[in-house]
């Protein structure tokens, strides 16, 4: 991030301080405080859509719901939305036999209600003066002037990942952003509060699916070349042959005949290309929305519909969020097998016992696919896809080892957050909010409690924080890091103890070298010479 950048949001930040609550208090607290839902006013949107080149124009009404999640950010977002114009192109207008710019209440209602709003990306204003707003996608709608409010998904991102300032639409650092988000959820005056909605939400982005508009325009095109193109043909059949023997080309004839060629081409060719358009915008429909919470998309799906979606799922959501589940991870009979045909492991699939058998001669299973269990009652609450895991953080997270070895973090819900790309494997669970990973050329790192990379891998070997130092080996020799990956020891060390109890004895060369007792800020607190090789240990040295 650029310095010019940090002295522009300096400067909203000083500008705007008088209209913010200081949470400097609040920061350090895992609060949680109920959503403040605020409507918004009607925003328009002006549209080219890329695939048909149809333009539009639409209106959204929409409601943004805030708040805090045990220190976590929770926003969701809702609407309904109508379409107020359509212009289609010159040519697609004139093969339908219909106006350009489209009559949307003339329009037949099978067609109507089958123009979908997929998914609407705005911004909404989060302070009276507009400087700071927050990013949300609004979700697949009903059809167009519909009651029925979008069908979305909450969002819990992080602190760094949230709000964006009004001059270069760049994310504000954590600090401000606290800051924001407190102030807007603690603004409980109507007057504030309508200041804040009268600022439309700016649509960055939409997209709609206009498949039966065009399965429509198909049909029009069909009724009205058909009839000519048919007429055409008959007049050419009742005149015989264009080419008569005795008198040559009839000029009338063979014009009309050639016509009713190309008016059946023509009629090929637009039914083709529509088909085609048709094809693509269907191929082209938005995705699954994506839940990164501990409840299942099932159950959250259920609750919206409705202008208080965003205040019962933020209900739910903080039954289970940052909680650890009370599971298990046990083996399954299913095993995880190669096509002998392939090398390529995107082919791996779950084999079961009787086709290992069939393939090996053996119900020998090398790589056993796994699954998640409740300790309560031993039921299943997770398929049998895994070949590993990290196990679950306070947080309420797991890395898991898909049966194709891809390593991806899930929640309680099994909903996934993010791949893992460079992870082989992990070393032991977690320590102090921290577990060690190894990367795909051998080297070890440290993840935090939401398997961000706090410490990247470096290091050759790497224990475990058993306290908020560890040892390390980089470049040969040891040294000590704390939870940042900040040296505390500089790797120096020939021979190097575990950690204990905040400790650590190690001595510079073998042999030749006092051993040295440090302690977790790299002070040296004892330096001595132990007889023969034997290392001393930390408790003797404490005494």
């Amino acid at each position: 991030m650029s310095s010019n950048f940090k002295f522009k949001q300096g400067a909203i930040a000083l500008a705007c301080i008088g209209g913010l609550l200081s949470v400097s208090a609040h920061a350090s607290v895992d609060k949680t405080i109920e959503p403040k839902e605020i409507s918004y006013t009607t925003t328009s949107w002006q549209g080219v859509d890329s695939l048909t080149g149809y333009q539009y124009v639409l209106d959204v009404d929409s409601q943004l719901s805030v708040g805090v999640l045990k220190g976590d950010p929770y926003f969701y977002c809702s609407g309904t939305w109508r379409l107020i114009e359509i212009t289609i192109p010159e040519a697609d207008a004139k093969l339908a036999g219909v106006d350009s710019k489209l009559d949307v209440n003339a329009l037949p209602h099978t067609t109507l209600a089958g123009i979908k709003l997929n998914n609407i990306r705005a911004q909404f204003a989060l302070d009276k003066n507009g400087n700071f707003a927050l990013d949300c996608d609004l979700g697949k709608f009903a059809p167009s002037a519909s009651e029925q409010v979008s069908d979305s998904m909450p969002m819990i991102p992080a602190w760094g990942n949230l709000i964006v300032n009004g001059i270069d639409k760049q994310f504000v650092n954590q600090t401000l952003a606290k800051d924001v988000i407190y102030s807007f959820v603690s603004t409980f005056r109507k007057d504030a509060t309508a200041k804040i909605a009268q600022h439309a939400p700016e649509v960055v982005s939409a997209k709609v699916d206009f498949s039966a508009l065009q399965s429509w325009l198909a049909e029009m095109a069909h009724q009205n070349i058909q009839p000519d193109s048919a007429l055409l043909q008959s007049q050419a059949k009742q005149q015989k042959l264009a080419y008569v023997e005795n008198s040559g080309f009839d000029d009338n004839n063979f014009d009309l005949f050639v016509q009713s060629l190309y008016e059946r081409k023509r009629i090929n060719e637009a039914t083709t290309r529509i088909s085609q358009q048709f094809d693509k915008q269907l191929a082209a429909t938005s995705a699954l929305l994506k839940n990164h919470t501990c409840v299942s998309s099932q159950e959250l799906s259920s609750l919206s519909g409705n202008w208080s979606s965003g205040t019962a799922m933020f209900e739910r959501v903080q039954q289970c969020h940052q909680k650890k589940p009370d599971f298990g991870f046990v083996r399954t009979d299913k095993c995880a097998g190669l096509d002998s045909n392939v090398e390529d492991s995107q082919n791996v699939s779950a084999l079961s016992p009787d086709a290992i058998e069939m393939q090996t001669g053996s119900i020998y299973c090398a790589a056993p696919l796994m699954q998640f269990v409740s300790l309560k009652n031993g039921a299943a609450v997770s398929d049998a896809d895994y070949l590993d895991t990290s196990g679950f953080s306070r947080e309420g997270l797991a890395a898991v080892q898909l049966h194709d070895s891809r390593w991806q973090v899930v929640t309680s819900a099994f909903n996934t957050i993010k791949a893992l790309a460079d992870v082989a494997d992990f070393k032991g669970g977690f320590h102090n909010q921290r577990i060690i990973f190894r990367n795909k050329r051998g080297l070890y790192g440290a993840m935090d409690s939401k398997f961000n990379v706090v410490v990247p891998a470096k290091f050759e070997e790497m224990q475990s924080f058993s306290s908020a130092i560890t040892r390390v080996k980089y470049q040969g020799r040891y040294g000590v890091i704390n939870k940042q990956g900040n040296w505390i020891v500089p790797a120096r060390y020939e021979e190097a103890g575990y950690v204990e109890n905040g400790h650590i004895i190690m001595r510079e060369t073998k042999q030749e070298s006092p051993w040295l007792l440090i302690n977790k800020e790299g002070t040296l607190i004892k330096e001595t010479q132990s007889e023969g090789n034997s290392r001393p240990s930390v408790q003797a040295l404490l005494k």
